[in-house]
């Protein structure tokens, strides 16, 4: 090795001193002692390293990694066979322990996504791997995270790039599971806002009937003061009797057939001299304002 060397942006180099550790050359410009320092070589990780000084992998990655595992067939609980692979992005963050802690890192990792997977997805039925592919990520990531920590490494996240039944007949009932999935999920969607208004609705109704009532009780009071409480309440009795004729009438299906003579004496007995609702409204706001 060369007394002086160069380090590349975003990698490291162990250095050994008479076969053991001595220390992690970063990038930049670096001095090594000949014949006493050497590289650590890493021959068997073919990846997270570079080639360097004559073709030898020494050079170790500290930038975020990628690591795919192969589609392979694993049978759920239900045993449905289902084909499903993952993507691990992970990085070293302690060299030393990357190299010195595990024999192959890459492969390591490799080994370690694939039999969480299998572990998880074995203890799932296939309806629920359905629908769990999120909480399947996270359950790759926790685990693989425990695992890998020891060994220098921190896992950034875990993404499943295939989860498909093995053969069609399972794919079909996957399909429709979905289908069936999303259908429930709209009519919950319905549900939910019919009650939202219906709710809004009776919410709008009371206050509605609230308000009435509250200008009832003010026009009777306002009455009361004015002429005792038996007047008032034939008053209103009368006004409401009025009201409600009128409100029939709106419909142009409907007939109606006014009774006379001593049917109306009543209600022209409860208005007869007395002030119309809008008077004693205006009444009843004058005397608030004071």
């Amino acid at each position: 090795m060369a007394l002086f060397f160069k380090v590349p942006q975003a990698t490291v180099i162990i250095i050994e001193r008479l076969g053991r550790f001595h220390r992690v050359a970063t990038s930049g410009l670096r001095f090594c002692l000949p014949f006493l320092d050497s590289p650590k070589q890493l021959p068997a990780w073919g990846q997270g390293v570079r080639a360097h000084f004559n073709g030898d992998p020494i050079l170790v990655e500290l930038a975020e990694q990628q690591t795919d595992t192969q589609p392979r067939t694993i049978i759920t609980r239900d045993n449905v066979e289902m084909m499903a692979d993952a993507a691990v992005f992970w990085q070293i963050v302690d060299p030393v322990r990357a190299i010195y802690e595990v024999d192959n890192l890459p492969r390591s990792i490799t080994d370690l996504a694939v039999t969480t997977l299998r572990n998880l997805l074995g203890a799932t039925t296939l309806n629920d791997a359905l629908g769990a592919r999120g909480r399947i990520n996270e359950g790759l990531l926790a685990e693989i995270e425990a695992t890998s920590r020891k060994w220098g490494v921190r896992v950034n996240r875990v993404e499943l790039q295939e989860l498909r039944a093995a053969n069609t007949e399972a794919s079909g009932a996957m399909l429709q599971q979905m289908s069936a999935d999303r259908e429930k999920d709209a009519r919950i969607a319905r549900a939910q806002g019919e009650r939202q208004a219906r709710r809004l609705r009776a919410e709008g109704t009371a206050e509605a009937l609230r308000t009435l009532v509250e200008a009832d009780l003010q026009i009777y009071r306002q009455a009361a003061a004015e002429m005792g409480r038996d007047r008032a309440w034939r008053y209103l009795l009368s006004l409401k009797y009025l009201q409600t004729l009128e409100h029939i009438a709106e419909s142009p299906s409907v007939k109606i057939f006014l009774p006379g003579g001593a049917e109306l004496d009543p209600v022209a007995t409860g208005l007869a001299g007395l002030p119309g609702p809008e008077a004693l409204a205006a009444r009843a706001g004058r005397s608030d304002a004071e």
